[in-house]
């Protein structure tokens, strides 16, 4: 499961989305294949081409690159040792975890 916005935009841009929408990238799935395209695609890119991606957030920008080689480094490792094929994405994250866990 991978949560926060390097993922909810490598998903958003593995989908070929126009513009963000979280409603599609939801629970919605990135084989990592397409998913190692997307990050090989962003490590290449200028910072001005991936300024134009229409789901990508002016903040992340910058750091998507570090996070594209993060995200792929651990989607060979989840593939090598436990045989996982895919990341589903969650537009919550580990806030919504504990503010839930705090009315309960």
């Amino acid at each position: 499961m991978g949560v926060a916005g390097t993922m909810t935009t490598l998903a958003a841009l593995a989908h070929d989305l126009d513009v963000y929408d979280p409603a599609k990238i939801h629970l919605s799935s990135v084989p990592f294949d397409r998913l190692k395209e997307v990050c090989d695609g962003l490590v290449a890119a200028t910072r001005a081409e991936r300024a134009a991606l229409g789901p990508m957030h002016e903040g992340r920008v910058d750091v998507i690159g570090g996070g594209s080689i993060v995200t792929t480094v651990l989607a060979e490792e989840l593939g090598r040792r436990a045989g996982i094929t895919e990341l589903v994405v969650s537009e919550h994250d580990i806030l919504d975890g504990i503010a839930l866990s705090l009315v309960r």
